[in-house]
């Protein structure tokens, strides 16, 4: 369920119930006339370019008193509730004002708001979950919470009372145009009602503009926007597109609605519109599976790190057929690239550009033919291969680096754990991992000052530790938190904590203190195994 369906909800209730308040805006749809001047049986039927979600959930909010209504023998509950979604035709006939042409909903509103009985208790659960039942549900079930302990008489009260105030005080500013492709300029260049449009919002009227040019009906293109944008924000889509972009120019944009807008024109036909649109609909699930900081596989510990133009490009390896083996090869390689970047604290911009440089030619040898993907790999290597450094180097900085940005700590330290337990659970739920510093970041009096406070936030002060445990742990001193360490069930402790055999990344448990000396040996030692983990492998493959 959709969390605007619940908040509509109470909202509508919360108005119901404060006299105080005169009126409730609904929404501001753009809508335009569908039927000729001298089309008599259509002469008010209008086509909705923005706004047909609200229209239809009111129409079902409508559609529940109706029904409720009629389930209490309320006979002018029903009639008010029915006017508000349906109208008699010239022959007399009752007909739902509510109809879609999306090849989803279609036949689900048009079940609903023909029906003249009512729904039977299976609708809107498991056995029929469409997004349009599931709505009816949740505002049946909560309708009937409301008056399930009420008499008779104020059940039918409580419902007069929401129908006229839904009636009379909740108002819909509408917009109508005199054709489509007003309309959608209308749509483009609006924004009274105070909601911040997003590129994609734009750019979505410039696809049915440009579909309009060469067709009448906007059928295929709404369903195929319904596809691209179904169940991710605005603002999520907006970021889909301006990576697409980014990808098939070569370039990032700074200007993502104007320069979408420029290929977009280029569309000779409506069927490169939707063809185009049936793209990004399966890049879309690419994507967005790439993205997903929650997903359990190593790449997640760089989206975490929000570095968004990397898996922008092993979306597209996905996309465009790269097998597993060829996926993890070059998930090694940005592995490497990015412990350098995070080390050496090189120029973010320089790395995004040379991430959408290594995706503009991959997006380019898929437009030509088909990827190779050896030599694909091998271009990689060439392309990335100026950012390596030796393993002194790179050592003799990590140690010495701080970690103060808590995402790019936990990217070294998750790609160690993992390294010596490759099969552990608990590294794959992010929300649940915190950074332990072993040394506290505000220390007690039980704790003697660093001589380097620098040092406190240093890789070698660093361990994993689940949240809860991370609490218990505290400002305690040296002393207790190697006890609590040492009581815990060894299954449950990090292997950054208890593994010390051979050169380990764990933590000596029999050390008197832990202070600046213990930081920086360990510091040394886990910056060996960052770079043996992850950069050792790619030097390997570039000989």
């Amino acid at each position: 369920m959709k969390e605007e369906i619940p908040t509509l909800w109470g909202d509508l209730k919360e108005f119901i119930n404060n006299p105080k308040q005169k009126e409730y805006f609904f929404s501001s749809p753009v809508v335009y006339r569908t039927n000729d001047d001298n089309d008599d049986s259509l002469v008010n039927e209008v086509g909705i370019i923005d706004g047909q979600q609200r229209t239809i959930t009111i129409a079902i909010l409508a559609k529940v008193f109706r029904d409720i209504c009629l389930t209490i023998e309320y006979q002018n509950g029903v009639m008010k509730a029915q006017q508000m979604y349906s109208v008699e035709d010239q022959d007399g006939n009752v007909v739902s004002r509510i109809k879609s042409d999306m090849k989803q909903d279609k036949d689900e509103i048009r079940k609903l708001f023909t029906n003249s009985g009512i729904q039977d208790a299976s609708y809107g659960t498991k056995s029929n979950d469409h997004r349009v039942s599931k709505c009816y549900r949740y505002f049946f079930d909560e309708t009937t919470k409301e008056i399930e302990e009420l008499t008779e008489q104020e059940k039918r009260a409580y419902l007069n009372k929401f129908l006229v105030n839904l009636k009379q005080k909740c108002f819909i500013g509408v917009t109508t145009c005199s054709d489509l492709a007003t309309a959608i300029e209308v749509y483009m260049k609006m924004n009274s009602r105070g909601k911040n449009l997003h590129p994609s919002d734009l750019i979505k009227a410039e696809l049915f503009l440009r579909h309009t040019n060469f067709s009448n009906s906007t059928d295929d293109v709404s369903e195929k926007w319904t596809d691209l944008a179904q169940g991710k924000e605005a603002s999520k889509i907006s970021e889909l597109l301006h990576d697409y972009l980014a990808t098939k120019r070569g370039q990032i944009s700074t200007r993502l609605y104007s320069d979408y807008r420029d290929v977009i024109q280029k569309f000779d036909s409506a069927n490169e519109v939707i063809e185009h649109m049936e793209v990004l609909t399966e890049f879309k699930h690419h994507y967005f599976k790439w993205n997903n900081s929650g997903r359990i596989a190593p790449f997640s510990d760089l989206v975490r790190c929000k570095v968004r133009y990397a898996s922008n490009l092993l979306a597209f390896c996905d996309l465009y057929g790269a097998s597993a083996d060829y996926i993890k090869s070059i998930e090694k390689i940005l592995d490497a690239v990015y412990a350098i970047h995070f080390t050496f604290e090189r120029d973010s911009n320089i790395l995004k550009r040379k991430m959408v440089k290594c995706a503009h030619e991959l997006f380019k040898r898929q437009e030509a033919g088909s990827v190779n993907w050896d030599h694909y790999y091998e271009y990689l290597l060439g392309e990335l291969k100026d950012y390596f450094v030796n393993r002194e180097e790179f050592v003799n900085r990590l140690a010495q680096l701080q970690l103060d940005q808590n995402n790019e700590a936990q990217f070294f330290l998750r790609r160690i754990e993992r390294f010596y337990s490759p099969e552990g659970k608990e590294i794959n739920k992010p929300k649940f991992v915190n950074t332990e510093h072993i040394y506290p970041q505000t220390p007690g009096s039980n704790w003697d000052p660093l001589r380097t406070p620098a040092n406190g936030l240093r890789i070698g002060n660093l361990t994993l530790c689940d949240s809860d445990f991370n609490k218990k742990l505290g400002n305690k001193k040296w002393e207790e938190k190697v006890r609590i360490w040492k009581e815990r069930d060894p299954a449950k402790v990090y292997k950054l904590v208890n593994h010390i055999e051979d050169n380990g990344p764990g933590i000596d448990f029999d050390l008197e203190q832990w202070g600046d000396a213990q930081i920086e040996k360990r510091s040394k030692r886990l910056s060996e195994l960052v770079f043996d983990i992850l950069l050792q492998p790619v030097y390997e493959l570039m000989l």
